[in-house]
């Protein structure tokens, strides 16, 4: 966040994030300037953290990645190497610009597997995942 003045807050609505996000879709270029970074998720490491010590959010476009855990298919988000998952933790929000839905909005919390055998461990991690609603789109790809 470089080369903003001091005091600058980076504070967007649910409407905007999904703007961006559309943007994102559909030119493949960012419109943030920087604040929303290109990550997947699915690779993430906890012992490798982002550098967050200066931020108190993080913002990622990443595509939409789904793998069951154990049992039936959810919408719960894994980490490629299984030793993390984002379990939703409430139902999925629409949200909507007027009368017209554009996204809609789920939020999640991290756990993580200390061995590949053990069981999960809750974390303070929380991700707010924005989907953009897949009938205004015009790109076959899903971000969120």
């Amino acid at each position: 966040m470089e080369g903003l003045p001091l005091g600058a807050h980076f504070q967007p609505t649910d409407q905007e994030i999904l703007f961006y996000l559309r943007y994102y879709a559909e030119v493949g270029q960012p419109l943030d300037g920087g604040f929303i970074m290109q990550g997947d998720l699915r690779y993430f490491q906890v012992e490798q953290p982002p550098d967050v010590r200066s931020l108190e959010r993080l913002y990622y476009y990443t595509e939409c990645f789904y793998r069951p855990v154990r049992g039936p298919p959810t919408r719960d988000r894994c980490t490629v190497d299984g030793r993390g998952c984002w379990n939703s933790r409430e139902g999925q929000k629409t949200i909507y610009q007027s009368s017209e839905i554009v996204g809609y909005k789920q939020e999640f919390k991290f756990f993580f597997r200390p061995e590949p055998s053990g069981e999960y461990v809750s974390t303070s991690w929380a991700m707010t995942e924005y989907t953009l609603n897949s009938n205004r789109s015009n790109n076959k790809d899903n971000y969120s």
